[in-house]
């Protein structure tokens, strides 16, 4: 399962070091379509139910993410919670990402 998730991260980051405590909006960089594409991605994989995970709490929209620098600079929007690569591993567990 590790080395799966591993594989599918990597799909999305190139050989980026990470582990469990990887935040992968705030280290890795991974927002928007990228994010989503994920996300999907590892529901599929891992058969997963994402239907109730709250996207907008951890990653901006595509339509942010081209002014992101822009958008904290000035301090505007809500900073969004860190995504860890553990809350994924939880997920394969129970079968639901919440």
């Amino acid at each position: 399962m590790r080395e799966e998730l591993q594989q599918l991260i990597e799909k999305f980051v190139g050989k980026e070091p990470f582990s469990s405590q990887t935040a992968l909006n705030k280290e890795l960089h991974i927002e928007g379509d990228d994010a989503e594409d994920l996300l999907v991605a590892f529901s599929e994989t891992f058969e997963v139910d994402i239907s109730n995970f709250p996207f907008d709490d951890y990653f901006y929209s595509e339509s942010k993410v081209l002014y992101l620098w822009f958008i904290k600079f000035l301090g505007l929007g809500k900073e969004k919670k860190p995504f860890y690569t553990y809350q994924l591993e939880a997920a394969i567990k129970t079968k639901r990402l919440v």
